[in-house]
């Protein structure tokens, strides 16, 4: 995959970071060290480049129809009404017209949406109007033409600013810039040698914008928080966030009032509500059968959504008979283990999308951390990029262990999230030739206890 890179400068608690995702990344240290700033920070840089994306093409393709709609009008209202022009008119249906361009538009195949119009073009001079309605219609043909190549290379950064400028909102409200330091803030991202972005923040909001042309090589991110979000499906499938379409939740929920939550809560939530679509998956790749058989062998069951019940359930087959428990009744482990199976079962977590994992090792008894781990790298090992935050020495061991095993060990990348500047800040800095360092700080509190 692409080496992918964020720098990061007075964002949240971290006066300066610096992380690269090349395959699996590990951000160890102890708690409030911001290590969680990177991943939220990655999340909304990828959700607010697939979102300024929609937002633009959705507003262009308004554009459009909205100028079919007058030209299809003009040919109706001046043609007269005989068999020929009526096949006339029907060639000008703005539905039938516009689905030809979206797909076009979606391939961004410019071309191609020429040779329709001026194809149309012909027609109106081939036809019965007067030359002066001919002309008329010809220009606006001519216009929409001009109109759809300025939309293909029009300017985007005001989509990119609003979609950056909710997607930070969501995920730190109103304090994205580090509170104890005084200088400005902010965060680069980067492709292999290529800055794909760059955001200057004072005072919480963005400042200065520039970025790349280029498609972003990630299209997709997904972040686990905590596992607890299965039992709070109808809470959150409630709430609304600051991506997301507020109407459309307000409609859903017209008498309820709306509570905000962060959007990479909503965002996993919805992914794995939809898992239920994918039950009898029968195309699965073979990494993902082994997952979901290790994961199943693991838990001794799997993790399934009801739409009609809206909460999910754990069920397990025991002397052919079916049980099944509420979510609520889930063991913690068990949530956190499922949350994966869920997603791989659906085809969410593949080499385009990025998988960040906050502090796995809440949930989990050290025997099932290490499990874990390798399933973590097993992911890394068949393509899917991989960010994990932790503070246990378990978890850091284990993905060091793995990894080497797995033969990934020159895709994996460790940072140590330390305090400095008398924990006014924090740095986060590589330590693939330092683990030790980490190690000795994260089993300190233990080392302690046991000389006490």
């Amino acid at each position: 995959m692409l080496v992918v890179s964020l720098e990061l400068k007075n964002i949240g608690l971290i006066n300066y970071a610096n992380v690269k995702i090349d395959g699996l990344s590990i951000i160890a240290g102890e708690n409030d060290t911001g290590k969680s700033t990177i991943g939220k920070t990655m999340f909304a840089i990828i959700k607010a480049f697939s979102r300024y994306e929609q937002d633009f093409n959705e507003d262009n393709k308004r554009q459009i129809y909205r100028l079919l709609h007058n030209i299809f009008m003009r040919v109706r209202r001046l043609s007269n009404i005989d068999s020929l022009e009526i096949n006339l008119v029907r060639e000008f249906s703005p539905p039938k017209l516009m689905k030809e361009i979206e797909f076009y538009l979606d391939m961004k195949d410019i071309e191609s949406i020429e040779n329709l119009l001026n194809y149309r073009i012909y027609l109106i001079e081939d036809s019965k109007l007067k030359e002066s309605e001919k002309e008329l219609i010809i220009s606006k043909l001519i216009s929409l033409i001009k109109e759809i190549s300025y939309f293909s290379s029009g300017e985007k950064k005001e989509y990119i600013n609003n979609a950056l400028r909710l997607a930070f909102m969501s995920e730190f409200g109103t304090e994205i810039s580090n509170k104890l330091s005084k200088g400005d803030s902010w965060v680069k991202f980067s492709e292999g040698l290529d800055n794909v972005l760059e955001v200057s923040i004072r005072e919480n909001i963005i400042e200065n914008l520039s970025y790349s042309e280029e498609e972003l090589f990630f299209n997709d991110v997904t972040y686990i928080e905590t596992p607890f979000i299965l039992q709070m499906y109808d809470l959150i499938e409630r709430s609304t966030a600051f991506l997301e379409d507020e109407e459309k939740t307000a409609n859903k929920f017209s008498n309820i009032r709306k509570s905000i939550v962060p959007f990479h809560i909503k965002d996993i939530i919805n992914k794995l509500a939809n898992s239920e679509y994918f039950n009898e998956i029968t195309n699965m790749e073979k990494y993902q059968e082994s997952i979901l058989n290790k994961i199943n062998n693991i838990v001794d069951g799997e993790v399934v959504f009801n739409k009609k019940k809206r909460d999910f359930f754990y069920q397990k087959e025991y002397n052919g008979e079916k049980f099944r428990i509420k979510s609520a009744n889930i063991a913690s482990g068990v949530k956190a283990f499922s949350l994966i199976q869920m997603l791989v079962k659906s085809g969410i977590l593949n080499d385009r999308s990025l998988f960040i994992v906050d502090e796995p090792e809440i949930h989990l008894h050290p025997k099932w951390q290490v499990e874990y781990c390798k399933i973590i790298v097993e992911l890394v090992k068949n393509g899917v990029p991989v960010l994990v935050t932790t503070h246990s020495p378990y978890i850091l061991q284990a993905l060091k262990v793995f990894s080497d095993k797995a033969g990934i060990y020159d895709k994996t990348n460790f940072y140590f999230a330390e305090k400095v500047d008398n924990n006014l800040g924090t740095e986060v800095y590589e330590v693939n030739e330092n683990l030790n360092k980490v190690f000795r700080k994260l089993s300190d509190p233990l080392q302690k206890l046991v000389w006490e």
